[in-house]
Formats: C-alpha cells, sequence, structure tokens
C-alpha cells in the first residue's frame, strides 16, 4: 500500500480527525399518505402560525441503530415544487425513551426540557422547491443511547411569520400501511398566534422520515493501519 496515503491516514487518526468507513441510513415509512397536516412542517397561506408535533418510533423499527451511533440528519418526504415564502424557523428535540407511546397530553416546556436540541433555525434550504426526501442536517450530531430507552423521541416545532403561497404537503403514514403505529404515538398542535402549553391531539399519524448515521467508528481504518504497522 501506498506509504504516503498511510501516512495521511495515521496523522488524521493522531489528530482525531473522523474518518468515516461509510454512511449508514434507515427509511421508515412508505409515505402512502399527503398532508399538511402531519408533515414536520405545516405550513399554511395565513401569516404568524405554529405547529409542534411530537412522535415516537418504537425499537422494532431501530434494530440497525446500534448503541453509540451517532444520528447525523433526519430527512422527510416532501411534495410539490413551491419555495418557502418568509422567514420561518424549525426546532427539533431528540431523545432514546422507554415509552411507546405519549400516556397524556404533551407539555412541551417540561418535555424538551430532557432532548437535545440538534436543530434550530430557518429550514427553507433545506426544505427546498422540488419533490423528494429533504435533509434537516442537526447543528448538534446525536448520541444514540440505549440505557436511556430504545425508543426515538421526536418534538418538533415550526413557526411562519409570513403566509405561503401555497402549502406543502409531506408524506406519512398511518397504523393501516405500517402496523408498528398505533393512537398515542403522536401528539399535534398548530394555529395562529402563540402555541398552547400542552400538545394533546393524537391518532397513528408519523411522517415518512429517512435517519442518518455514520459508522459507529473507523474500525476500517485502523485495521488497514495494523495490518500494515504490525510486521
Amino acid at each position: 500500500m501506498n506509504k504516503f496515503f498511510l501516512l495521511v491516514l495515521s496523522g488524521l487518526l493522531l489528530m482525531g480527525i473522523a474518518v468515516d468507513a461509510g454512511a449508514q441510513s434507515i427509511t421508515i415509512g412508505g409515505g402512502q399518505f399527503t398532508s399538511t397536516t402531519y408533515g414536520p412542517c405545516r405550513t399554511s397561506t395565513a401569516d404568524n402560525q405554529y405547529n409542534r408535533h411530537a412522535y415516537i418510533y418504537t425499537s422494532d423499527l431501530l434494530d440497525q441503530i446500534q448503541n453509540g451511533d451517532s444520528i447525523r440528519s433526519f430527512e422527510f418526504s416532501r411534495t410539490g415544487t413551491n419555495a418557502v415564502v418568509g422567514t420561518p424557523n424549525m426546532m427539533i428535540y431528540v431523545a432514546n425513551t422507554p415509552d411507546t407511546i405519549f400516556s397524556s397530553a404533551v407539555t412541551w416546556a417540561t418535555e424538551i426540557a430532557t432532548m437535545t436540541l440538534v436543530y434550530s433555525g430557518n429550514p427553507a434550504a433545506f426544505i427546498g422547491d422540488s419533490d423528494g426526501f429533504k435533509a434537516f442536517i442537526f447543528d448538534t450530531p446525536f448520541a444514540w443511547n440505549t440505557t436511556n430507552g430504545e425508543n426515538l423521541k421526536i418534538l418538533v416545532e415550526y413557526t411562519q411569520d409570513s403566509g405561503q403561497t401555497s402549502t406543502i404537503n409531506w408524506r406519512y403514514d398511518n397504523a393501516s400501511g405500517e402496523p408498528s403505529y398505533q393512537a398515542n404515538q403522536t401528539r399535534y398542535s398548530g394555529g395562529t398566534g402563540s402555541p398552547p402549553a400542552t400538545t394533546s391531539s393524537t391518532n397513528e399519524r408519523h411522517p415518512m422520515i429517512k435517519i442518518n448515521f455514520p459508522a459507529a467508528n473507523n474500525v476500517g481504518v485502523t485495521s488497514i493501519l495494523a495490518s500494515q504497522f504490525l510486521y
């Protein structure tokens, strides 16, 4: 093997720079329905709108994610070609949880205090102006820790100052299309002005989602270096 290449790899490792052996992702749901209501961004043609969504995805859908993996982004699938109008804001919170359902209404401030804020900002560039999956890249990677529970809890808050010229639909599934979904795994609210303290409306609908996480470590690179220098 080229010694210069080995020196570069070993230098990167010594400096603590990650060299991913490969990226991984899982897609949950087939996206057989579309709606503004059940996606992460509940857009409206009216000014000063908000929406809040809370989702739980259970462990049987997440078995490819291993303890210690680092989730770097979520992707949600939209329809249509209209771009976002105005200056919206979006916040995404994530947590491992032992819960499979929300047993009561979500008290937003209490819930997010126990979660990790992984994205906050204007999502217009991520949403784009074309059909298909849109990646919301985290500001801070989320470390998957099954000691806190093997299910995934996601809370999303979206606000828009300006009404959209045309609402954006997002692909989603319900219990008939994804058997692991059930009532009380989602909570949502939306409307004009400031959100209420609790988010209580519930059903089994979940947005189609792709969860992106790189390889947990650089085993491939480490093996290459070991095989070359242990002689």
